[in-house]
């Protein structure tokens, strides 16, 4: 049950499932939105297949869930990788849940501490590859819109504390990051794979959803976070279009 032996057990899910995910590439579920990117298999169903599976157990979080949980967090990050990157997909407006998770340094966070301002709220996990890929990405967004009333709240699922600090420190994520140890938050928002984003707009209300990888710094994607905002949107550099007169 160590860590020692989750790579080896990778690979023999990796076989065993090679087909589900080759289907899950070629026969990609219709999304939601023209702009909604295209995921593999959802946690429910997984769970569903998998008898005798720890329902809450989405993570290796310990020896105490058995190889068969260590073995279905790890199939889910599979599945979350085959994701295609997309775009943003529209979601009712609607208040989310709140939060309360600590941080790296111990201190208690709230949603409410980002009040008027738009807020990239990012689930994520250090063994969850597509995680890691996006967040450099994601550094770039946070820097872009630095003058902007705009905030990126990244929520660890289930790992220890020294894993992701290790993990912050390595990627020099610099946003704060909080520590959903118990995956409280991560049932309470429906979260179904990692990496799973969601945009609030000023008001605090969840206004799109991204489930699988994404390039954060994509020119639609700023703009769309700036339209939130509601500040002018800037044009791209050497762009030959002007602004229409007043």
């Amino acid at each position: 049950c160590s860590r020692n032996h989750w790579p080896r057990s990778r690979l023999a899910v990796r076989g065993l499932f090679t087909d589900f995910r080759m289907s899950a590439l070629l026969n990609p579920k219709a999304a939601a939105s023209t702009h909604a990117p295209r995921t593999g298999v959802d946690r429910k169903t997984l769970l569903a297949s998998l008898s005798g599976a720890d329902n809450h157990g989405v993570l290796p979080s310990g020896c105490g869930r058995g190889p068969l949980a260590v073995l279905l967090a790890l199939l889910l990050s599979i599945f979350a990788s085959s994701a295609v990157a997309g775009g943003l997909s529209n979601v009712p407006a609607a208040t989310p849940p709140d939060i309360s998770l600590p941080d790296l340094s111990g201190q208690t966070r709230r949603l409410d501490e980002f009040a008027e301002k738009v807020v990239l709220i990012n689930f994520w996990a250090s063994w969850c590859t597509p995680c890691i890929q996006e967040m450099p990405s994601l550094k770039r967004l946070a820097k872009e819109l630095d003058d902007r009333p705009f905030a990126i709240v990244s929520i660890n699922v289930g790992e220890a504390k020294r894993r992701v600090l290790a993990t912050v420190k390595r990627l020099r994520i610099d946003f704060p990051v909080l520590l959903d140890r118990d995956q409280a938050a991560f049932d309470a928002w429906g979260v179904s794979v990692l990496p799973t984003a969601f945009l609030l707009d000023r008001r605090g209300h969840s206004r799109f959803v991204v489930r699988g990888e994404l390039e954060w710094d994509r020119l639609d994607i700023v703009e769309t976070i700036l339209s939130l905002t509601g500040q002018p949107v800037p044009l791209p550099k050497g762009s030959p279009i002007s602004p229409s007169p007043e």
